[in-house]
């Protein structure tokens, strides 16, 4: 039985089908030809009832979703921070031996002719 907003209701029925096939063998004198239907009822009665939800119900599903896209996405933020930040220290752990210090990197960016302050990163 199905009843919906309005008050309407359509009662209904359901049914399923399973099909058994036995071949007639010639010899045997124990099957009869002929076609035989099986009945298995059962007493089982489902009903759907169709309602409005209230506007607080619907307002408490949307605050529900969003709060959940928030913590997601946060979390997801918070793994994406830390594995950057643990694979850069791994990369500076790697490459500390063979990296300039920052002097000698400022010394190559300054086109000077005369001795620059490092200081200031500017030329006298």
């Amino acid at each position: 039985m199905y009843t919906d907003v309005n008050g309407n209701t359509i009662q209904s029925n359901q049914f399923s089908v399973t099909e058994h096939f036995r071949t007639g063998d010639v010899g045997r004198l124990q099957s009869l030809p002929g076609v035989f239907f099986f009945y298995d009822l059962s007493p089982i009665k489902v009903t759907f009832t169709e309602e409005n939800v209230s506007f607080l119900h619907f307002l408490t599903n949307v605050c529900a979703i969003v709060g959940g896209v928030f913590t997601v996405s946060g979390i997801l933020d918070s793994f994406i921070y830390h594995g950057q930040k643990a694979i850069k220290k791994k990369m500076e752990l790697v490459n500390d031996g063979s990296r300039e210090t920052r002097e000698d990197q400022l010394m190559n960016e300054i086109p000077c002719a005369v001795p620059c302050d490092l200081s200031v990163s500017t030329c006298e």
